[in-house]
């Protein structure tokens, strides 16, 4: 027998043994599934419930009911917008707290309620260095007072929540998260666009998302309490 003939009869061999291994191992599976059938053993289907609701869902829910938006007009004209909380309600009477900036030039004052109810409001009084305004008015339907925290308790760290309408009314309601990254910072402010700084100003510096239209809206901790 040569060596080409030798080889290919190796070959075949190999082929066979290894067809009925396969054809073995295929019959002990088919076995052990048909055992396990036969016992009534089942597939267990676990059922996990994920509630997607958290503590601060429930925060924002509740601190955003208590946000408006304030629409500013010039010459019957819409000329600006921002935000506010209400910081008061006496029984229909509700007090809004807003920056003064945003209210300064307004011939007529329009606050916009999470129902999406526009009531005109009047201006009761503002401070220009301390940039804030409180604003007044009458509705006919129910709201909330928002909590009122502490700021001088703030900590590097700690998370909090600025609620607003950035860039019009329309984004009323708006949430961005961030954290407390310093507190007591100084900046210098402007009043009279004179290049020359009128007034130093504290604030609370956040890394909370803030664009235009969110000025006057609250900055809040994760108790629910506006501290800026």
């Amino acid at each position: 027998m040569n060596k080409n003939r030798l080889f290919q009869v190796i070959v075949s061999v190999l082929l066979v043994i290894s067809l009925g291994c396969n054809a073995f191992l295929m019959y002990k599976v088919l076995s052990t599934t048909s055992t396990n059938n036969q016992s009534g053993s089942k597939p267990t289907v676990q059922n996990v419930n994920y509630d997607v609701k958290t503590d601060l869902t429930k925060i924002i829910e509740n601190v955003s009911n208590s946000t408006v938006g304030v629409a500013v007009y010039q010459r019957n004209q819409l000329a600006g917008s921002g935000s506010g909380v209400i910081y008061q309600v006496d029984s229909k009477t509700v007090y809004v707290i807003t920056n003064y900036h945003v209210i300064e030039d307004a011939e007529s004052i329009e606050v916009v309620f999470y129902n999406s109810k526009s009531v005109k409001a009047t201006l009761v009084g503002g401070d220009k260095y301390g940039d804030i305004a409180l604003l007044k008015m009458t509705v006919d339907f129910d709201v909330n007072a928002i909590k009122c925290g502490n700021s001088d308790l703030l900590e590097r760290g700690e998370t909090v929540l600025a609620i607003g309408s950035p860039l019009g009314i329309e984004y009323a309601g708006t949430v961005t998260q961030g954290i407390v990254s310093n507190t007591n910072r100084t900046i210098s402010v402007d009043l009279n666009n004179d290049n020359q700084a009128d007034w130093d100003m504290n604030v609370i510096q956040t890394d909370a998302a803030i664009n235009p239209g969110n000025s006057g809206g609250p900055l809040v901790n994760i108790n629910g309490e506006v501290i800026g």
